[in-house]
């Protein structure tokens, strides 16, 4: 229909309105069953039909078309334009309406409860508070820590901690905060931009920076314990120069990744992140988060220049000059690289 079209608009007859007409309502009928009331499923499979047809109805368009009625607007030596004009009007507005209605519908909403008290008691269909599978290592991940993108990798962004409520999340401060000395350059693209998620795993934070530095940092100071740079350098041809996260394996059942022994004895320590207030008489709980036993090495200088090692847990980086890095979460060293 779209060729027919075409060569109807070719020939400057009216009828390639009328097709044109008939192919939008075809369209806007099978993305409507195909993908439902969704907008960027319906943007996708109407937005170009819907551009074309909004600019053959331009009137330095529609007046070069043959016949009696070539003009759009009506004067007194000429008569409306034909019924496909108007019918390729109406089809245009009823898909644009529909499409841009459906932003007001999230589609992929979908409202309920977790029970967050059930066990995984061999029963499949329970639900652990950790929301997740358990990590490589056969262990669920401790609730104080972040080892995924989304915490897990079923993607909830859920955390069970509850020392910080809605109640006392005001009385925080500012504990620490870090300039990675990542900048952009001169010869950078435009979009070079931080966006990356942090992990939290045993005592330190995983980040990476634009340039795909990933930095160790120690979680309660912001201190950096170690720093790998791939030396990726400045490109122009690259669309984005940015970095989205880090990714964490935990090594395979028996390994020390995280233990339950450790969150057992991080369970036993007693600093308290919010104290007592005056106003509210807000106290948060003592006891702090469990986390896992990986404890990260201060290691100075640019760990890309360290000889490779092996280790079981690891840290993945994809650079933005298609490589992919395999680290030591602990201590530095590059275990790997593939391109």
């Amino acid at each position: 229909m779209m060729l027919t079209t075409a060569f109807l608009l070719f020939k400057k007859h009216w009828s390639a309105y009328g097709v044109y007409a008939i192919f939008i309502v075809v369209t806007l009928v099978w993305s409507l069953w195909e993908s439902g009331f969704y907008w960027w499923a319906l943007a996708t499979r109407l937005g170009f039909p819907l551009i074309f047809g909004l600019l053959m109805l331009l009137p330095w368009v529609s007046k070069k078309m043959h016949g009696k009625h070539a003009q759009v607007t009506t004067t007194n030596n000429t008569k409306k334009s034909p019924l496909y004009y108007w019918g390729l009007m109406a089809s245009v507005v009823v898909g644009a309406l529909l499409s841009f209605g459906s932003m007001a519908n999230n589609a992929t909403d979908k409202l309920g409860e977790l029970d967050l008290t059930a066990k995984d008691d061999g029963d499949q269909n329970a639900t652990s508070t950790n929301l997740g599978d358990p990590l490589s290592n056969g262990e669920q991940t401790p609730d104080g820590e972040w080892s995924a993108y989304g915490r897990t990798d079923y993607g909830q962004r859920y955390s069970p901690l509850t020392q910080i409520n809605t109640e006392n999340v005001k009385d925080l401060e500012l504990a620490w905060q870090i300039q990675t000395g990542d900048i952009k350059g001169p010869n950078d693209v435009g979009e070079t931009t931080y966006q990356a998620t942090p992990l939290k795993i045993g005592n330190a934070l995983y980040m990476c920076t634009p340039h795909n530095w990933v930095l160790a940092l120690d979680a309660d100071s912001g201190e950096t314990l170690w720093k790998f740079d791939p030396k990726v350098g400045e490109n122009l041809q690259r669309q984005h120069q940015t970095c989205r996260g880090v990714s964490y394996y935990a090594g395979q059942a028996g390994t020390n990744s995280t233990t339950p022994a450790a969150n057992a004895n991080t369970e036993t320590a007693s600093n308290s992140a919010v104290s007592d207030t005056t106003d509210n008489n807000v106290v948060a709980a003592n006891k702090p988060a469990a986390t896992g036993d990986t404890l990260v090495q201060k290691i100075a200088g640019n760990t890309f220049e360290n000889p490779s090692k092996q280790c079981d847990a690891k840290i993945f980086i994809p650079t933005s000059d298609a490589k992919l890095y395999a680290l030591d979460p602990k201590n530095r060293t590059t275990l790997s690289r593939l391109w």
